[in-house]
């Protein structure tokens, strides 16, 4: 009698281990395929018409790093094209 217990707590042990097997096998994430196309380089793409208007009237399109240092130093925001609002 004790040994039909100990062969059935076997079992019911393997079942619930091959059970977690089988969720981890269905469940997992497959690395991404490397994508062979070319990084962008910038500055490739060219300028806008709008870009080159703004450039040639205020003579440069501030980055965004730059206006939030402006900014946390004057306490005012910058316009991305020069100057104070």
């Amino acid at each position: 009698m004790i040994k039909d217990k100990k062969v059935a707590l076997t079992a019911a042990r393997q079942a619930g281990a091959a059970k977690a097997y089988a969720l981890y096998k269905a469940n997992r994430q497959f690395k991404r395929e490397k994508i062979l196309k070319d990084p962008y380089v910038p500055g490739t793409i060219g300028l806008s018409e709008v870009s080159t208007a703004i450039k040639k009237e205020y003579g440069v399109i501030s980055d965004r790093w730059t206006r939030k240092m402006v900014a946390e130093a004057t306490g005012r925001q910058m316009k991305f094209y020069g100057g104070s609002q």
